[in-house]
């Protein structure tokens, strides 16, 4: 039962760190923490496919939680949430 339970927080916290991986690649943007935060980001992304596709191979019922994960990164860095504006030059 223990070791059920703490394999279920390492989950958790492998994707808690996931998403602020992703959170990390916008707030360091043009810092100069900027490739610290590529890197982690990079290697969660990583981390996180790796358990998504582990997930779905062996049937593990929470493998879904991994690709939600998954997708939320990718789109938390690509897409802008502040709108053309935030870009616009005087």
């Amino acid at each position: 039962m223990q070791s059920e339970l703490a394999l279920q927080l390492l989950w958790l916290l492998v994707h808690a760190l996931g998403l602020v991986a992703a959170w990390g690649v916008r707030a360091s943007n043009g810092s100069r923490l900027e490739t610290l935060g590529q890197v982690f980001f990079l290697f969660k992304l990583a981390v996180i496919a790796l358990a998504t596709l582990a997930g779905h191979v062996f049937c593990w019922p929470l493998w879904t939680v991994s690709a939600v994960t998954l997708g939320l990164m990718i789109v938390a860095v690509l897409v802008e949430f502040g709108g053309v504006e935030r870009f616009a030059t005087d």
